[in-house]
């Protein structure tokens, strides 16, 4: 998840995260992002 404490940039977090949804086959094309609460 994102954290607002980390020294790596919130943009840069969010897509290590897409990212890495798409590489395990958790996020797949025309599925809906999870919202910001969910992040």
């Amino acid at each position: 998840m994102l954290s607002k404490n980390s020294p790596v940039p919130l943009y840069f977090q969010l897509a290590e995260f897409i990212r890495g949804q798409i590489e395990r086959d958790e996020l797949t094309p025309g599925a809906q992002l999870p919202s910001e609460r969910e992040l």
